[in-house]
């Protein structure tokens, strides 16, 4: 099922924001509907879950490299992950 898509660098790079932005709504989701903000349990404060999120990613990447073997869609993955790493450190801690 999966040899039928391109090992395309875009496509990579759409996947690995598609992951993470799915993951980073989940989280919005659950933090302000699920809870009020004195309830909010520790594994839910600031950059844990991003950090789960991340490493959904990291799983991503390794799946595409090693089980596929679609090493230009692995690099988009890995490029979208480190530069949403570089923007949400420089975006934070600024």
């Amino acid at each position: 099922m999966f040899r039928k898509i391109p090992d395309n660098f875009f496509l990579g790079v759409a996947l690995g924001a598609l992951v993470l932005f799915v993951g980073k709504n989940l989280i919005h989701y659950i933090r302000v509907h699920q809870f009020t903000e004195n309830s909010l349990p520790p594994f839910l404060h600031e950059p844990k879950p991003e950090l789960v999120v991340l490493l959904a990613n990291i799983f991503l990447f390794r799946f595409l490299m090693i089980k596929l073997s679609y090493e230009r869609t692995g690099k988009g993955v890995l490029f979208c992950t480190v530069a949403l790493v570089v923007i949400y450190y420089f975006g934070k801690f600024k």
